[in-house]
């Protein structure tokens, strides 16, 4: 009995937790779905605590053991009937899937044996005999209609010419016009104007008939006739091909191994065509015949400029321009147009001016992959256009990789989610939007769809099984009677495996979460690495700057302290190091690529080994862009030290320039004592001289004294003021020039120089410390380019890592997917079952309604008899308190109009036709005690009858203890409180 109570409550706290969750499913809409899931599951098997239905006492009639038991073996019936319904919708959506399946592989092996080879037969075999018999009528009408001159035709004439070459649709405008072979022979823009016909192609069509029929010994008309009725042939899966032959023939290839060589070199012109296909706008004349298409045309014009690209990418455009309204109109040409003849007949309005251009209809790339084994793959990108056929990349691709049968392969396109499927080649690109297409063979796709076909069968066969197990296994449980307590747990035990099976997609996904945390984490550490890589490489550069500049300071210092000859000589040497060093650089330049080749020649190529040969190239073309630039640098400076050097020597051989040599001997200083120029800036503000002119013996401007602050020194002589030379100034003059100068002042002065050899000492140890500077700089920068590429290995390293974390992050991605699909599926699954159970529990309870309104009927008269009881212990009560109060106070009697509203049977029992409170109003204390010692007996033993009655009702009608137990409150409190002052009282 427990243990079905128990498994009664467990049920019903299942129900009633699933009504709950479903309840707040619908409040709480907007929360996430897996949290609901993990609600749903902790209801069902992790909530602790008390029954539903707690066991009562035997005197409180233990209603929770029968309603339990009854609940459960309702709940039980439902589960029962469920199951079976569940196993009935498997088994028909299990049959409907084996259908579906039997259907699509009925359809993939139509598609395998659609992969026939097609045998080619003869051209005359594939045309039917009307079609033959129209090329012999073609034949004829021309012969009749050449043996009569054009300008000789009448109107009926033209009209029956018409309709022979097939354009009888123009018969009632010639006919209502009465146009006659001089018109026709005449015919130009302002007739065709006049009879209605403004289409293009309707006047191309015309104007070539016209041109076939002036013009009989070209062969053309034939080539026409021919071709219109083949047009007119169903299409097979070997189309026609056209293509144009080295000599300027057009060959021309229909269905089967027959072919007809036609001449079209009748007419030959030179045709302007306006291009960009090498990046600038250009014209390209080529010659063409009245026969060559516009595709032919297309291809001449890639060919005279040496353009690989598929003719199909490229449309030919023709341009026009009214002259009077200035309106500018496009017509693209289709490849089965005549370009030769439309512009012909544009040019004949002076009014109009018009050109051919040929315009790019590339849109985007698309990559097609190929499997060379089944460890390498390959790819290449091609450009194509909105309106390219998968057939004509197909043919590119396979030029691209050399494949000569283009029909043993086709393409498979592959959607963003990596799926894919075979493509026709007739089918635009623009259908499938896709950027990714595979190439395979003819042969793998066949065993792709074989292997997945038997795939699907093993996979219905399996089904199959398990749904006659299924139902094999119900059947045989409910044949006959099988113990509710097995089916429950069976039951149970497929709510366990699902919650198993959730928990396992929450640890999965839980993993997924960290996983990507992980990636997160990885990302900001990788940009992290770029930046601190960028800050790197920008302090590299500075220093290199600073370093750089250290080293043109020091050239400098070396190129003044140093003279002209010695620095030519620096130079010269620093030339021939970076030529050497260049030299190497090369070597090594022509080694990596040599070692780039023989590693992309491989049959299995290293991609990282690629990629740091590739770095190391790039990084070795850097610093031999560098060195060169130095090169030339070094070499524009020994050049200017070498015209300064000639300079020098020109002037000091020069006596008709000024020069420092020539100035000391007019100043009369001996030859050996070493003079030196020294250009000087005063600032003349303030107003103050701080130095005092004169003039020599020889007239020339020196200083005569000068203060111990004074840039200027005591006998240095003034060559310069300004830039005008004052050495033949007087007083007045020179004090003039003085004056002229406002606050700057630049003095040229030429100043006698001491200790020449110590100072000559100087500038050597000077010089030699420069010269150590500079190699220690040298050594430096080499030491900052190997941290340089000690930073580029890093980065191509970290790079390595980025593309690693990308690769993961995109299977993080999928696994998140499925593991959502699945997720997805168990949630509705379960939504599934909580309406089965919702709907079980409506069914029992209109059963639990019919069952009350059933039994209603007996329990009226025990509903009555409690009633009485239960208004005898409220009176009792009332007759203990409120009547020995009113006795002793003296009061008005409250309780006896009570009594007199109440039952008057039970006040009328103890004293006969007396009430019990004017009997006992004035009688003894005594008195009153006996009287309620009577009543108290007389309760206990209609209590004793009560309980024996009940007892007698819970073991043959249990079910009205239940309506009995919701009608009325038995267990009052009120009852219980006169039952314990009753016994207290006696």
């Amino acid at each position: 009995m427990h243990e079905n109570k128990n498994s009664a409550s467990e049920t019903e706290l299942s129900i009633s937790s699933l009504s709950c969750v479903d309840s707040e499913r619908g409040k709480e809409h907007g929360k996430d779905s897996e949290n609901l899931v993990q609600r749903k599951c902790s209801c069902l098997f992790h909530r602790e605590g008390p029954l539903p239905y707690p066991a009562k006492s035997r005197q409180g009639y233990c209603t929770g053991e029968l309603v339990g038991n009854e609940t459960y073996h309702s709940k039980l019936l439902h589960e029962v009937q469920s199951f079976r319904e569940s196993e009935a919708r498997n088994q028909q959506s299990g049959a409907r899937r084996v259908q579906l399946l039997n259907e699509e592989m009925a359809e993939n092996v139509s598609s395998m044996m659609s992969y026939t080879e097609y045998q080619p037969s003869s051209a005359n075999g594939c045309l039917r005999p009307e079609f033959n018999e129209g090329i012999k009528a073609v034949h004829l009408s021309d012969d009749t209609f050449r043996k009569v001159s054009v300008m000789k035709w009448t109107t009926d004439d033209v009209v029956s010419w018409l309709e022979s070459v097939g354009m009888e649709k123009f018969s009632p405008a010639f006919k209502a016009q009465n146009i006659t072979g001089q018109d026709v022979a005449s015919i130009d823009m302002e007739l065709l104007d006049s009879l209605g016909i403004s289409s293009i192609q309707d006047r191309e069509l015309i104007l070539s008939r016209l041109y076939e029929l002036q013009h009989p010994d070209s062969g053309s008309g034939h080539v026409a006739q021919i071709k219109g009725i083949f047009q007119q042939i169903p299409s097979f899966e070997s189309d026609r091909e056209s293509d144009v032959s080295s000599n300027g023939s057009r060959k021309m290839s229909f269905i089967g191994e027959e072919k007809q060589h036609i001449d079209d070199n009748i007419v030959v012109r030179s045709l302007k065509i306006w291009h960009d296909v090498k990046g600038h706008p250009v014209d390209t004349t080529v010659m063409v015949t009245s026969q060559m298409t516009s595709h032919d045309v297309i291809v001449s014009v890639l060919n005279e400029n040496d353009v690989m690209d598929e003719p199909s990418l490229f449309t030919l455009t023709r341009v026009t321009m009214d002259s009077n309204t200035g309106e500018v109109c496009t017509f693209d040409l289709t490849k089965e147009d005549y370009p030769s003849v439309i512009h012909q007949t544009s040019q004949k309005n002076p009014e109009i001016k018009a050109r051919l251009e040929l315009r790019s209809n590339k849109t985007h790339q698309v990559k097609v992959i190929y499997d060379m084994d089944e460890e390498i793959t390959t790819f290449k990108m091609f450009d194509v256009s909105t309106m390219c056929t998968c057939g004509e990349l197909l043919s590119i691709a396979a030029s691209a990789y050399c494949f000569p049968d283009v029909s043993q392969y086709c393409l498979q396109a592959i959607s963003d989610k990596e799926i894919s499927q075979e493509v026709g080649t007739t089918k635009l690109l623009l259908l499938y939007n896709c950027k990714t297409y595979k190439m395979m063979e003819k042969q793998e796709t066949v065993e792709i769809t074989r292997k997945s076909s038997a795939d699907q069968l093993e996979g219905i066969s399996n089904r199959k099984s398990r749904i006659w197990q299924k139902d094999h296994s119900s059947e045989s449980r409910f044949g006959k009677k099988v113990s509710h307590q097995e089916d429950l747990s069976e039951l149970r035990e497929g709510l366990i495996e699902k919650d198993k099976i959730i928990c396992q997609l929450q640890l999965e996904n839980e993993a997924y979460q960290v996983d990507r945390r992980q990636a997160h984490d990885l990302r900001s550490l990788f940009s992290v690495m770029e930046r601190e890589m960028k800050r790197g490489q920008a302090d590299l550069l500075n220093k290199y700057k600073m370093l750089d500049q250290q080293l043109s300071t020091i050239r400098n210092k070396s190129s003044g302290i140093l003279g002209h000859e010695d620095e030519v000589d620096i130079l010269q040497h620093i030339l021939i190091v970076t030529s050497q060093q260049i030299q190497l650089v090369e070597q090594r330049e022509r080694l990596l690529q040599t070692q780039l080749v023989t590693a992309q020649a491989n049959l299995r190529p290293d991609p990282l080994v690629i990629q740091h040969l590739k770095y190391q190239l790039s990084d070795t073309d850097f610093c031999l862009l560098d060195l060169k630039q130095q090169q030339a640098d070094i070499y524009r400076q020994l050049k200017m030290a070498r015209r300064q050097l000639a300079k020098m020597y020109k002037t000091a051989v020069d006596p008709d320039r000024f020069s420092i040599f020539k100035l000391i001997q007019e100043l009369g200083y001996s030859p050996s004592i070493l003079h030196q120029v020294v250009t000087l800036n005063l600032d003349m503000s303030s107003n103050k001289c701080d130095f005092i002119l004169g003039h020599d013996s020889h007239s020339r401007p020196v200083v005569k004294h000068a203060d111990e602050n004074s840039s200027l020194q005591k006998g240095d002589h003034i060559i310069e003021i300004n830039g005008a030379s004052v050495t033949h100034f007087n007083e007045s003059e020179l004090s003039k020039q003085l004056l002229q100068a406002a606050s700057n002042l630049c003095i040229v002065v030429l100043r006698k120089t001491t200790n020449c050899e110590l100072k000559i000492q100087e500038k050597t140890e000077e010089a030699e410390s420069i010269r150590e500077d500079l190699s220690l700089t040298m050594i430096e920068l080499e030491s900052i380019q190997d941290e340089n590429r000690d930073i580029k290995s890093e980065l191509e390293r970290v790079s390595v890592e980025r593309i690693q974390l990308q690769e993961k992050n995109s299977d993080l991605e999928a696994q998140r997917e499925e593991i959502h699909t699945q997720f997805e599926q168990h949630r509705q699954e379960v939504q599934a079952q909580i309406k089965q159970f919702q709907e079980q529990l409506q069914k029992k309870e209109k059963e639990i309604q019919d069952l009350k309104n059933q039994v209603s009927g007996p329990a009226s008269g025990l509903k009555a008899a409690l009633q009485g009881l239960s208004r005898k212990s409220s009176i009792l009560s009332q007759l203990s308190d409120g009547g020995i109060k009113t006795t002793i106070n003296g009061g008005p009697v409250d309780s006896a109009n009570e009594l007199h509203n109440g039952d008057k049977v039970l006040s009328y029992e103890a004293y006969g036709e007396v009430p019990i409170w004017q009997s006992l109003q004035m009688a003894p204390k005594g008195d009153i005690l006996q009287a309620l010692k009577d009543q108290v007996l007389e309760n206990q033993q209609q209590k004793s009858y009560l309980d024996h009655l009940l007892t007698a009702v819970i073991d043959n009608a249990p079910n009205l203890v239940q309506v009995v137990d919701q009608g009325i409150g038995i267990l009052d409190q009120n009852a219980l409180d006169l039952k314990a002052r009753s016994e207290e009282f006696c």
